[in-house]
């Protein structure tokens, strides 16, 4: 078993500091050491948005849909620990299959698709064992759910608890909005929603988050969390 600490784990995770160019990506999918696609200034924001949630003891679940290799989660798993937020339930779902592609259907998104299928193809999926297993290995695996499965056929298998934390990194529209609408009523007053894909200009994740707060009249200051990445705090 390895020490939890934070600082450790995004050492051992290997968090790219910016992904610029085709090789830096081609080296955080096929080398195994490289457990997230998430860049590190994504990280520093996170730690504020934790001490928030601590500071206003904000209750409710976490929930990470999207997890790859689950390095991003380990980290934000091992940064709300060290805050002493360990009595939250962590609920985390990813297909463990690539993407549902019954739900891409632009042709933006249709050739983007077989951009990312090109890589995914020759490497194989994380299973939710070797999930378990590096949770695990930190000792931060209480209170962890993995759930294996299209989130459109999931969702369902989370108990409708209140969330602090909802955390998005599917990578395209119909998916993101999909989530949205399953998960935003559970989130709590002063709990926090990141889109991890909202300034991707490959897909139109962007375009999904707008198109759920506009339908629901939706009071959401979005704020930049990283290259890529936006969220915001629920009124």
């Amino acid at each position: 078993m390895v020490h939890s600490n934070s600082n450790n784990i995004l050492n051992f995770i290997q968090a790219p500091s910016i992904v610029k160019s085709l090789s830096e990506f081609e080296e955080l999918i096929f080398n195994p050491s490289k457990l997230t696609f998430i860049e590190i200034d994504f990280f520093e924001k996170f730690n504020e948005i934790a001490k928030i949630l601590a500071l206003n003891k904000i209750k409710g679940n976490v929930v990470n849909i999207g997890i790859y290799k689950g390095g991003g989660a380990l980290y934000m798993k091992s940064v709300f620990e060290e805050l002493e937020l360990i009595e939250k339930k962590w609920w985390l779902f990813d297909s463990f299959q690539g993407f549902n592609v019954e739900t891409i259907t632009s042709s933006k998104e249709i050739e983007t698709l077989k951009w990312f299928n090109q890589y995914l193809e020759n490497v194989d999926e994380p299973k939710p064992s070797d999930i378990l297993d590096l949770f695990r290995k930190f000792n931060l695996h209480k209170n962890l759910n993995i759930v294996e499965g299209f989130i459109e056929n999931t969702y369902k298998k989370y108990p409708q608890e209140s969330i602090s934390l909802l955390h998005i990194d599917v990578d395209f529209y119909r998916s993101t909005y999909n989530c949205l609408n399953y998960f935003y009523p559970l989130v709590v007053s002063g709990g926090w929603v990141i889109i991890d894909d909202y300034y991707l200009s490959s897909t139109d994740c962007g375009e999904a988050v707008n198109q759920f707060i506009k339908e629901n009249k939706l009071k959401a200051e979005l704020k930049r969390l990283g290259n890529y990445q936006a969220g915001w705090q629920k009124i």
